[in-house]
């Protein structure tokens, strides 16, 4: 039996319950599909800056005993910071498998730091499968990390989970799931929102910094940080999924927003353009303004039935690749190659 160590900074945790949901969904149907899967993850219990330097420390002090213990792969989920035990690992175990896979922003924000981009590069030489959730990520991960990326994958999404519930009637036009963040562009669906006419409802599921505005906003339903079975029923209610997203390397809730039949409206960067299909299966903002995106939402608001069908419908055929099941044997090919 392959044995599998999974090293991850973002995982779920009492202080952060749905962090790295989809790296736990990973384990388990690895798991399943007989893989003896073990996890590292980082603990969340210090925050701010000096509270970085201690979290990362500790980390790397609690896993001193994986160096002890034998695996066949290593699979680090994200650049930073847990790399570095993970190529220690990989020096200690020449014969040990080192998979990267690589999120987003870890890789993006070596853009404009020369010394930590050479040392992640130098890191990733050692990496025998570099993959990305992404093919924009993927150009750049090849360019910034100077090597080619081996595999192109998704985080994948469960499909036993994010299904069509035809019994959910339509509750909501539009709904947000994520962080409530200028990256993920909720600042822009805010402005948007407050300038639609007729009142639409909108249902936001995610924490973050503006959280604490959303009672300016009538209309909108804040349902914070939700188990993804909700989450799943909440997206079955709604007509919409909508994600101004300023930068996502894949964007995972498009796919599973999809995979329950409901249409996306989201802007026209990075992983949205993988995934959304102008009027077949969603629609984009073009450009990633508050107008814009105004427009696009009283669009969608005003399309009839038959339209908004067709949409739905597109949706629903996702593609096959991004299901977790197929991720997953994908992984274990990986894994196995070479053994």
């Amino acid at each position: 039996m392959l044995r599998l160590l999974v090293v991850s900074n973002a995982y779920p945790s009492d202080e952060k319950p749905y962090a790295g949901v989809f790296v736990r969904n990973q384990v388990a149907r690895l798991s399943n599909l007989g893989v003896d899967a073990h996890v590292f993850a980082m603990r969340r219990t210090f925050t701010g800056r000096v509270g970085s330097v201690l979290k990362y420390l500790s980390a790397f002090a609690r896993f001193m005993p994986q160096l002890l213990r034998s695996y066949d792969v290593v699979h680090v989920h994200f650049l930073s910071p847990l790399l570095f035990p993970a190529w220690l690992y990989a020096v200690v175990h020449p014969r040990s498998k080192l998979v990267l896979t690589v999120h987003g922003s870890g890789v993006r924000r070596l853009e404009h730091r020369r010394v930590a981009r050479a040392l992640y590069a130098a890191l990733v030489r050692r990496v025998d499968t570099l993959h990305a959730v992404g093919r924009t990520l993927a150009e750049d991960a090849t360019r910034l990390l100077r090597r080619p990326v081996d595999l192109v994958l998704p985080a994948g999404v469960d499909r036993r989970i994010f299904r069509p519930m035809p019994d959910e009637d339509d509750v909501y036009d539009f709904i947000f799931v994520g962080s409530l963040t200028r990256t993920k562009g909720f600042d822009l669906l805010m402005e948007a929102y407050r300038s639609l006419a007729g009142k639409p409802t909108l249902c936001v599921v995610g924490s973050g910094e503006f959280a604490d505005h959303l009672g300016d906003l009538e209309g909108v339903v804040y349902r914070a940080s939700l188990p993804p079975e909700e989450v799943a029923r909440e997206m079955n209610r709604a007509r919409f999924l909508v994600l101004p997203t300023r930068m996502d390397a894949f964007g995972l809730v498009v796919a599973e927003a999809m995979s329950c039949g409901v249409p996306v409206l989201a802007t026209a960067v990075d992983g949205m353009l993988e995934q959304i299909t102008e009027d077949a299966n969603g629609l984009l903002v073009r450009p990633s303004t508050a107008e814009a995106l105004a427009t696009v939402m009283e669009v969608a608001l005003n399309l009839d039935f038959e339209d908004y069908q067709k949409l739905s419908e597109g949706a629903i055929r996702l593609n096959p690749e991004y299901a977790l099941d197929a991720v997953c044997a994908r992984l274990v090919d990986v894994y196995e190659a070479g053994r």
